[in-house]
């Protein structure tokens, strides 16, 4: 981030309009992103949702448009079959999870493909080793595919791409500290 972006967010009324504009463009540049790499047309995607017409989502897809409801993200997210995740977080998290909008980073992957490649059976062993200090798996493709848990709060993100199979499982422990993070 350049001097002058930080010098503006500094102003507590530069940082409110721009943290909006970022979720409402970012909320329509994914959706339709999601839309297209499933091979939907809006008017199929309406009519899954039980809406009348495409210019319905057509709207949803107008980064200008920013009214989506809470309602209508979580039935997107069913549609997808993807997980909606709203929570409050620090500027330096929001910054850093919205920086990159390009298309291959609006991709999100379906429940179904996480399961049938295998990151979801690999995050449920993870998740349930509690002496576990790091653990990561990458998965191989040309933008790649990273699940990364960090013991000391439970957290855990997911940053995803289509992908082909799981590359490489590091799970090192307290006593392998020394082992390097390959995130």
């Amino acid at each position: 981030m350049d001097s002058a972006k930080l010098r503006k967010l500094r102003k507590r009324s530069y940082r409110a309009a721009y943290a909006r504009q970022k979720v409402e463009q970012g909320l329509a540049f994914q959706l339709r992103e999601l839309r297209l790499e499933r091979g939907m047309t809006q008017a199929e995607l309406a009519a899954q949702l039980g809406l009348r017409g495409q210019s319905a989502i057509a709207r949803l897809e107008d980064p200008a448009y920013g009214k989506m409801s809470l309602q209508t993200l979580m039935k997107l997210a069913e549609v997808f079959d993807v997980a909606l995740l709203t929570k409050f977080v620090p500027f330096s998290k929001f910054l850093a999870e919205t920086h990159d909008v390009r298309p291959e980073a609006l991709r999100v992957l379906s429940f179904e493909a996480e399961d049938k490649a295998g990151v979801l059976t690999h995050l449920q062993a993870t998740l349930t080793n509690t002496t576990i200090a790091n653990a990561n798996v990458v998965v191989d493709n040309a933008v790649g595919y990273v699940v990364s848990l960090t013991n000391a709060d439970m957290s855990w993100s997911i940053s995803a791409t289509n992908f082909v199979h799981v590359h490489e499982l590091n799970i090192p422990t307290p006593q392998d500290s020394e082992v390097p993070n390959v995130i």
